[in-house]
C-alpha cells in the first residue's frame, strides 16, 4: 500500500470583499497497492499550523469516486473519507483524495504555511504522505454601495436653483480596514459648464477631519483625511452629504451620472455611480375669486365645479401620477361631499372619496395621462353639501399633485356655500269636492298636506278660487276648532274669491295642515252657476311662498220638480167640441218642460167633460175641473162646456207680448180666432221687412259698418258648436258679448230680460210712446231695456202685471217678440201649416209658429215636436235671430 503526494506546495489567496476559492492541496497525489483493489477508508488532517478558519472540504462529482463520503472535524482539522463495504477501488480513492481542498474563513487569514498529511490504510497496513499549502494575504478593496434610483434636481428657470444631496443613502465599508484616506466624486457622464459638487465638514464628530476640494474644470470633487484617521462611518457620513447643483439659468437637462470612489491607502472601488434626472416641478395655478355654492330648495342641492378654471402646467416627459383635492379648512364630515366624474376626454383618471377625511383622491390605472387630461380632471371636480341647511362657512380647497419624481405642486380655492330658505311645500290628495246646491259648505280637501323641510312654524296662507269664480254667490269659509289649529284666523275677500289665512305666533304644519283641511265652499245662489271652481291652497314660511296646491269643486244643482202649470187653465167649450191644454212642468232651476203626454188625468165631474191625452172634451153643459198630475204636483183646468146653442167670443190671453202662458182670469173662444198679439200683416207703409219701429235705412248702414271695422272674435267653447258661425258673426257684429274666462256658454238659457237686452242692442230700440206699468221691475240693469221694448208694443207682460225678467224665455215667446220686430210672411206664400204635435189647436202662438216654419227660421225639435215652451239658450237665440234676418235678401247678402 503506498500513497506519494505531489512535489511543492499548494497556494491559497484569500478572496478580496468575496469568499476566498478553495484549493485542491494535490490534483497530482497517487495511491497504489498490489496486494488489494480497493480501500476502506482515509484520513486528511491539517497537522502543521492548523487555524480555526481553516476549512478541509471534499465533494463526490457521482462519477469517478464511487461510494466515497467525507466528514469534517473543524475542531481538530481532521477529514475523514470512508467507503462502505470497502467497495471504492484504488482509482476512485485516488480521484477522490486528489479533490479534497482546502480555504480558509477569514478576511485575512494566518499566512503560516498548513501541513496537509494524507493517510490510507488496509487492513493492519497504513501509509502517509504530506504536502503544504502556502497562505497568501490580500488586502480588502474598500466598497461604496449606492441606493436605488435616480436622483432628482429641480430645474427653477431663473431663480437659483437648491443643491441637492446626490445619495443620502449610500454605503461605505472594508472588510480590513476601519479608516480610509481619500475619496473623489465626480461627474464623469454628460458633465457641463455650471455642474457643481460640494462638500462642508461642518461637524468634526460626524466627518472627522475629512475636508473637500472641487475642480469645476474637471467636475472632480476630491475628499481626504490626514493620516487616513477618518472611519468608515465618518467616510459615509461625509459621502452622504455631497450635493449637485447646477448655476446655470437654464441648465441642459441631459442626465448627469456621478461616481463615488473610495481609497484605503492601497486600493480604490470600482465606481459607484448614481444617475441625476433634471425635472421641472409641476405648477398648478387657481383661477381668481371664489366659487359659490347654494343648497337646494326642496331638492338635492346641485354641485358645483370647485374651480373650473384651474390651470395645471407640466412636461408630459415628467408623468404626473397622482391629485388629491382636499376640504383643508371648516370641512363638515357629515355634510361634505367632493366628486369626480370621468367624461371619457380625462384619460384613465379614477376618483376616490375619504368621506371621513374629506379627501378626494385621483390616480391613474394604465398610460399615465397627459397634463392635459390631469387638469380637465381637476377642473371636473365638484363640491356639495348633503345638508338641507349646510354649514355656512366658506371651505377652503387645496389641490395637490404630484409627478413620477414625487415633486409636487399645490393650489387652493374658496368655496362661499349659502344656505337656501325650503320654500313650503303643500301637496292636494287630489280629491274633488261635490257640491250639490242647495246644500250646507263642503270640505274642499280633507286629505292635503304640508311639509317644510327648514320651519316648524308658519306665518299665513291663502286659498283662493282661480277659476270659475263668480262673486256673487260663491263663498269660502274656516272655522277654528280651537283645539287643532293653533291660533289660525281667515278673511275672505269676496271681490277677489281669497281667503287670507294668518296666525300672529306662527303655527305648526299640523295646525296648517289642520286647518286647510277644514276649508269650506258653498254657493249662495239660488241656482249656482254649473262649472268646477279651481281652487289653490298656498302657504308661506315669511319668505317664499309654495307652488299652489290645486282642488277642484264640482258645483251642480239638485233639479226637482217645484210645480205644473196649465196652458190654458180655464177652458170653454161646446158640448161635442174638444179643446187642448198644454201642461208644462218648472224645475228649481227654472227649466221648463212640456210633459203632456205623460201626466195622468182625471176629471172631477166625467159627465160633463171628459180628457185624453190633453185633449178635452165636452159632454154636457156645466163647469168642472180637470186634474193633471205629474210627479207629485198637480195643475187645474177649470172647464165650462155650454150648449151646442150658445156662442161666446172670449179671447184666451191677454195682450202680453212675450208671455208662454195665458193670463189668470181669461177665458178661450170656441172657435180660435187670431190672438191680439200675434203679429198682423204690415201695413203698405212698414218699409216692407222691418217694423217701423227701427229705422231700416240706418240700421243697415251701420250693420255694414260693423261689419267693415269689427274683428271676428274666437270663443273657446264655440268652434264645434252647431251654432259655431252665427256666434262668431254675432259676435263681430258687436251684438253678444262672452265672458271673462273667454267663453261664451252658448247652452246657457237665456232669460227674459237678457233677451230684452238683446233686442234692443241688435235693432237699436229707443223709447216710445206707450206706457205699461209692470211690478217687477226691481233690477236697474234690465229695467230700461224692457221700458224700451213696451214702449213700442211689442211686450206688455203678464196678466198679473209682472214681466219676470229672471225667468227663462221660452221658444214660443221668443218668436212672438221677434215677429213683431220682423214680418215672418212677406217673403213666400204660406205653406201647408206644421201641425207639430204639441201644438195644440187654439194655442196662443200657434200662427206666429206656423209663420216662423213656413219662413223656414224653425223646424222642430223631432218626433214633429217644437217644444214651445221649452227655455231658449243663448246660441239658439242667436241663430233664430239671423235666420229671420236673413229673410231679407239686402240683408242676406250683407251677412254672408
Amino acid at each position: 500500500m503506498t500513497i506519494t503526494a505531489s512535489s511543492g506546495s499548494a497556494a491559497f489567496i484569500a478572496g478580496d470583499n468575496v469568499t476566498s476559492t478553495p484549493v485542491a492541496i494535490d490534483p497530482g497525489l497517487t495511491v497504489s497497492d498490489p496486494d488489494h483493489t480497493t480501500l476502506e477508508s482515509a484520513t486528511v488532517a491539517i497537522t502543521g499550523n492548523w487555524h480555526s478558519e481553516d476549512i478541509l472540504a471534499f465533494t463526490n462529482d457521482g462519477a469517478n469516486m464511487g461510494n466515497i463520503t467525507a466528514s469534517d472535524n473543524s475542531n481538530t482539522g481532521v477529514l475523514i473519507l470512508s467507503s462502505s463495504g470497502a467497495s471504492a477501488t484504488l482509482a476512485q480513492w485516488q480521484a477522490a483524495l486528489r479533490a479534497v481542498t482546502y480555504t480558509s474563513s477569514a478576511v485575512t487569514p494566518n499566512s503560516a504555511t498548513r501541513t496537509i498529511s494524507f493517510t490510507v490504510s488496509v487492513d493492519t497496513v497504513t501509509s502517509t504522505t504530506t504536502r503544504t499549502v502556502t497562505i497568501a494575504d490580500v488586502d480588502q478593496t474598500p466598497i461604496v454601495t449606492m441606493s436605488g434610483g435616480p436622483t432628482v434636481f429641480e430645474v427653477t428657470g431663473n431663480m437659483t436653483a437648491t443643491p441637492v444631496v446626490i445619495d443620502p443613502e449610500l454605503t461605505v465599508s472594508d472588510l480590513d480596514n476601519s479608516t480610509l484616506s481619500s475619496a473623489t466624486v465626480a461627474i464623469p457622464g454628460n458633465f457641463h459648464s455650471g455642474d457643481s459638487l460640494a462638500f462642508t465638514n461642518t461637524s468634526g464628530e460626524t466627518y472627522g477631519n475629512i475636508v473637500a476640494s472641487y475642480n469645476s474644470g474637471t467636475g472632480v470633487l476630491t475628499l481626504t483625511s490626514s493620516g487616513a484617521t477618518a472611519t468608515l462611518v465618518q467616510w459615509q457620513a461625509a459621502l452622504r452629504a455631497v450635493t449637485y447643483t447646477s448655476s446655470a439659468v437654464t441648465p441642459n437637462t441631459a442626465t448627469r451620472v456621478i461616481s463615488f470612489t473610495v481609497n484605503d491607502g492601497t486600493k480604490t472601488n470600482a465606481p459607484a455611480t448614481k444617475p441625476i434626472v433634471f425635472v421641472q416641478p409641476p405648477k398648478m395655478t387657481a383661477s381668481s375669486g371664489a366659487t359659490s355654492f347654494t343648497a337646494g330648495d326642496n331638492a338635492a342641492s346641485i354641485p358645483v365645479a370647485v374651480d373650473p378654471g384651474l390651470q395645471v402646467e407640466a412636461s408630459d416627459s415628467m408623468n404626473l401620477m397622482n391629485a388629491t383635492v382636499s376640504i383643508s379648512d371648516h370641512f363638515q364630515r357629515s355634510e361634505d361631499v367632493l366628486s369626480f366624474m370621468n367624461d371619457g376626454s380625462m384619460g384613465r383618471i379614477s376618483g376616490s372619496y375619504d368621506a371621513s377625511q374629506g379627501i378626494l383622491t385621483l390616480t391613474s390605472n394604465g398610460e399615465p395621462p397627459t397634463s392635459a387630461e390631469w387638469q380637465a380632471a381637476l377642473q371636473a371636480v365638484t363640491y356639495t353639501s348633503t345638508a338641507i341647511t349646510p354649514n355656512t362657512s366658506d371651505r377652503t380647497i387645496t389641490f395637490k399633485i404630484e409627478n413620477q419624481w414625487h415633486k409636487t405642486a399645490a393650489a387652493t380655492k374658496t368655496v362661499n356655500v349659502s344656505a337656501t330658505n325650503q320654500t313650503p311645500v303643500i301637496q292636494a290628495s287630489g280629491h274633488t269636492a261635490s257640491y250639490i246646491s242647495p246644500a250646507p259648505p263642503v270640505v274642499i280637501d280633507p286629505e292635503l298636506t304640508i311639509s317644510d323641510r327648514d320651519d316648524l312654524l308658519l306665518p299665513s296662507a291663502t286659498v283662493s278660487i282661480t277659476d270659475h269664480y263668480h262673486r256673487a254667490e260663491d263663498v269660502l269659509a274656516f272655522t277654528n276648532d280651537g283645539a287643532t289649529m293653533g291660533d289660525i284666523s281667515a278673511q275672505f275677500d269676496a271681490a277677489q274669491g281669497v281667503m287670507s289665512l294668518t296666525s300672529a305666533a306662527g303655527a305648526t304644519l299640523a295646525e296648517w295642515e289642520s286647518a286647510l283641511r277644514a276649508v269650506t265652499y258653498v254657493s249662495t245662489a239660488a241656482i249656482p252657476t254649473k262649472e268646477t271652481r279651481t281652487v289653490e291652497f298656498v302657504v308661506s314660511d315669511g319668505m317664499a311662498s309654495s307652488a299652489p296646491a290645486i282642488s277642484h269643486v264640482s258645483v251642480s244643482q239638485s233639479i226637482v220638480l217645484t210645480g205644473l202649470e196649465a196652458s190654458p187653465n180655464k177652458v170653454t167649450l161646446q158640448e161635442g167640441n174638444t179643446r187642448s191644454s198644454v201642461i208644462t212642468a218648472t224645475y228649481s232651476d227654472l227649466s221648463t218642460l212640456d210633459v203632456t203626454p205623460s201626466v195622468t188625468w182625471s176629471v172631477a165631474a166625467q159627465s160633463i167633460a171628459g180628457v185624453k191625452d190633453g185633449i178635452i172634451s165636452g159632454i154636457a153643459p156645466g163647469t168642472t175641473v180637470v186634474t193633471a198630475a205629474y210627479g207629485g204636483k198637480t195643475a187645474t183646468i177649470e172647464v165650462v162646456v155650454t150648449s151646442a146653442g150658445n156662442s161666446h167670443n172670449h179671447n184666451g190671453n191677454d195682450s202680453s207680448g212675450g208671455s208662454s202662458t195665458p193670463g189668470a182670469g181669461t177665458t178661450a173662444q170656441a172657435v180660435p180666432t187670431p190672438k191680439p198679439d200675434e203679429p198682423k200683416q204690415p201695413a203698405a207703409e212698414l218699409n216692407g221687412f222691418l217694423s217701423p219701429v227701427v229705422n231700416r235705412e240706418k240700421w243697415i248702414a251701420a250693420l255694414k259698418q260693423a261689419l267693415a271695422t269689427h274683428q271676428e272674435p274666437l270663443f273657446k267653447d264655440t268652434p264645434a258648436h252647431w251654432a259655431s258661425q252665427d256666434i262668431s258673426l254675432a259676435s263681430r257684429l258687436g251684438w253678444i258679448e262672452g265672458y271673462q274666462d273667454g267663453t261664451f256658454k252658448p247652452n246657457q238659457q237665456v232669460m227674459r230680460a237678457e233677451f230684452s237686452a238683446l233686442m234692443v242692442n241688435i235693432f237699436g230700440l229707443n223709447m216710445g210712446n206707450k206706457t205699461v206699468q209692470l211690478t217687477d221691475m226691481d233690477d236697474p240693469w234690465a229695467t230700461s231695456y224692457i221700458q224700451i221694448l213696451a214702449s213700442q208694443g211689442l211686450i206688455q207682460g203678464y196678466a198679473d202685471g209682472t214681466f219676470q225678467p229672471k225667468r227663462t224665455i221660452s221658444r214660443a215667446e221668443m218668436l212672438v217678440i221677434l215677429s213683431k220686430l220682423i214680418d215672418f210672411q212677406t217673403q213666400k206664400p204660406m205653406l201647408t201649416a206644421p201641425g207639430f204635435s204639441d201644438i195644440p189647436s187654439g194655442y196662443w202662438a200657434q200662427s206666429v209658429i206656423d209663420s216662423a216654419y213656413n219662413a223656414k227660421i224653425i223646424q222642430g225639435i223631432g218626433d214633429h215636436r217644437f217644444a214651445p215652451n221649452t227655455g231658449t239658450t243663448r246660441a239658439e237665440a242667436v241663430a233664430l235671430i239671423l235666420r229671420a234676418l236673413r229673410l231679407d235678401p239686402e240683408i242676406k247678402a250683407l251677412l254672408e
